[in-house]
């Protein structure tokens, strides 16, 4: 099976169709209807704003969660989840500067799309899981992952 190299970008476009805040429904008094009744939706086609660390690149989304402050929280799995011609100038030996590094696994948005933190990754001080899957977030603001796996623990030299 052979992925667009825009299966990043379609799908932050999938989360942008299912986090409610950033597909809003057309104003009650100009909403259209289905046939099934249910409220027309637009997408907003630039929705998130650029990263501010334009080398990065997505990975599969695994997960999309919404808080109780409308921030929208995104899990990817990052380079692994990509083909090799999707990983573009990420691969050994890059040609430039600019492209590409993976974006961290966690990614948090204000409705609008404004990237607000970022976290996740091995050598962060904390055990990573090898495949992240999806996310939710409770009414503390509590951030849960599912995973699969995790980094073997560090071997320790005796002297």
């Amino acid at each position: 099976m052979t992925r667009s190299p825009f299966a990043a970008a379609v799908g932050l476009l999938l989360v942008a169709v299912v986090a409610g805040p950033v597909a809003r429904p057309v104003p009650a008094g100009a909403q259209s209807r289905g046939a099934s009744g249910a409220p027309a939706y637009r997408v907003v086609p630039l929705w998130p704003e650029p990263f501010p660390d334009d080398s990065w690149v997505l990975g599969s989304i695994t997960g999309v969660a919404v808080d109780g402050q409308d921030h929208i929280w995104v899990a990817q799995r990052g380079f692994d989840s990509l083909e090799s011609n999707e990983k573009g100038r990420a691969l050994p030996a890059p040609s430039s500067t600019v492209c590409c590094v993976p974006a961290p696994f966690i990614l948090e948005f204000d409705a609008s799309g404004k990237l607000l933190s970022s976290w996740g990754g091995p050598s962060q001080g904390y055990r990573w899981p090898q495949v992240t899957g999806g996310i939710a977030v409770d009414t503390k603001g509590n951030v849960w992952i599912t995973a699969a796996g995790s980094d073997p623990a560090p071997t320790r030299r005796q002297a």
